[in-house]
């Protein structure tokens, strides 16, 4: 009888086991499966987190909530190896990307980070390698080692405010790199943090920065111009070894101070540069260019490049018109300055003035041509269309397919075709969705813009 009880009771006892093991994996079992352009994205609901993907996924358009629950992070290897993935929209809301999330992403073009992300992990973007434009938000306060390792076809950055260090490997072997802005707020530029970024000609360390680490820029094989602040304590080993062709360095400091500066060994091209002391990069704080406006960034990136200066110590004065003559000089220093030998040949435009120079660029390379046989007209305004136009030919006239879709571009315009390319990479949109608005005048936030974008 006793045994019958018991062998009862082990019976309750199993089934009441079991009932609570499929309770706790049911509460457990948490993790969504999300449908999107290839295949699926998968969601943790009890952490808000992004965990995986398919790795068919071609496009991914995250929600800001699934099933009700807000989409916080992009988890750890999310979106590891999808190769096929081209483009990610990440919602409002997103804190922090992950360490590895779209590690060997190689097929992923473009990526805006949304405003609010905090962090970017370690190894997020590594060997994305068509990656060609990431646009970071004023909120993120850290990038991890290697986050761009290998972006080989990242143009430009611009580091955040908040950003303190510029951490290990972070965008070495960037090697279509041609512009970082790095902000005030950086003190430490580890080692290897720029090594093999053989498209960057010239880098502003700005004032607060106190050591720039072993191999920081070391492969920098263009680089030709550095600004470095008088703040600066240490130069480790190899830091810009192999940067042979640079020429000019340009410190905030006195030659005394840069005598006390511990610079380590393997960095003969600073050896062999010019020094030119009291001559620190030029910061772009004007009162009618805020954080976060359109052309913020553009405007960072043509003062520190020796684009253009503001029309006053305070003002830059976006919304002013930009002449024939400003806009060809800003194309001629985007350029690198090229010399060309000859005459104008134009009476409104004398040896010596601030556009002799890039108008004999502009007119031997077909850029443009002057507005009669004798005159340049180098203080006359210049419309949307023609900027683009002046690009679009220094660029040598890539072939663009396709239709621009806009009313006011006819076929056969003569910015036709330049419309096309600038919209097609990213340099301009229209005014709305059916005008380009050709005849309107470009300003000089807007011809800053589109430079920046070029690059």
């Amino acid at each position: 009888m006793r045994k019958k009880f018991l062998s009862a009771l082990l019976a309750v006892l199993i089934v009441m086991s079991l009932s609570s093991i499929s309770a706790l994996a049911a509460e457990s079992n948490t993790d969504v499966a999300y449908a999107v352009e290839g295949g699926n994205i998968y969601f943790e609901k009890t952490t808000g987190i992004i965990t995986d993907c398919d790795n068919t996924v071609t496009k991914a358009v995250i929600p800001a909530k699934i099933e009700g629950v807000a989409v916080t992070d992009i988890g750890n290897n999310a979106f590891n190896n999808c190769e096929k993935l081209v483009s990610i929209d990440m919602p409002e809301g997103i804190t922090s990307i992950g360490n590895n999330a779209f590690y060997y992403c190689e097929s992923l073009t473009d990526v805006i980070i949304p405003d609010g992300t905090v962090r970017i992990g370690s190894g997020a973007f590594y060997c994305c390698k068509n990656l060609s434009r990431v646009e970071i938000p004023g909120s993120v306060v850290s990038i991890g080692s290697e986050a761009f390792y290998n972006c080989s076809g990242l143009k430009r950055v611009t580091l955040p405010d908040g950003v303190n260090c510029v951490f290990d490997s972070v965008f070495q072997g960037c090697t279509s790199l041609t512009s970082v802005l790095i902000p005030n707020s950086v003190m430490y530029i580890y080692g290897y943090a720029f090594q093999g970024c053989t498209s960057l000609k010239s880098v502003t360390i700005p004032e607060g920065v106190l050591t720039v680490d072993a191999f920081a820029f070391s492969g920098c094989s263009v680089l030709k111009t550095v600004n470095l602040p008088h703040s600066l304590e240490i130069i480790g080993n190899s830091a810009f070894r192999y940067c042979s062709m640079l020429a000019d360095v340009n410190y905030s400091g006195s030659e005394e101070e840069w005598k006390a500066i511990g610079i380590d060994y393997n960095n003969e091209p600073l050896a062999s540069a010019t020094v030119h002391y009291g001559t620190g990069a030029q910061t772009a704080n004007f009162t009618d260019v805020a954080a976060g406006s359109y052309c913020y960034n553009a405007v960072q990136w043509a003062v520190a490049n020796g684009i253009t200066n503001g029309t006053n110590a305070t003002h830059f004065s976006p919304n002013a018109g930009c002449t024939r003559g400003q806009v060809v000089t800003f194309l001629w220093r985007a350029a690198g300055e090229p010399v060309v030998s000859g005459n104008v040949g134009f009476v409104d435009v004398a040896p010596g003035s601030y556009c002799y120079e890039a108008v004999k660029w502009a007119v031997a390379n077909g850029i443009t041509k002057g507005t009669d046989a004798t005159h340049f007209s180098p203080n006359e305004t210049c419309t949307r269309g023609q900027v683009v136009t002046f690009m679009y030919r220094a660029a040598g006239e890539p072939a663009v397919g396709g239709s621009n879709g806009f009313v006011d571009v006819a076929a056969g315009s003569y910015c036709y075709n330049a419309v096309q390319w600038a919209v097609a990479n990213g340099i301009t949109k229209g005014t709305d969705a059916t005008h380009f608005s050709p005849s309107a005048t470009c300003t000089r936030g807007q011809v800053v813009t589109f430079l920046y974008r070029a690059q």
